[in-house]
């Protein structure tokens, strides 16, 4: 008989996700400073996490599959 794997959340998964929403987070209140300099640096910084989380999440999920 061959065994179920149960699928786990990585820590790299858990990670991601809290990058992801904290990048969301970010990006959504680049439109409360007044000042130029001030979005664009909270656009920028909100994008970084998205693509860190994005990256985790995705590196987790192919270390679950190699399981």
């Amino acid at each position: 008989m061959t065994e179920k794997k149960k699928q786990q959340f990585t820590p790299l998964q858990i990670m991601g996700v809290f990058w992801t929403t904290f990048g969301l987070v970010v990006m959504i209140t680049a439109y409360a400073p007044v000042t130029r300099v001030g979005k664009i640096t909270d656009l920028l910084s909100g994008g970084i996490l998205l693509i860190i989380g994005i990256i985790s999440l995705l590196k987790g999920k192919v270390k679950t599959c190699e399981k």
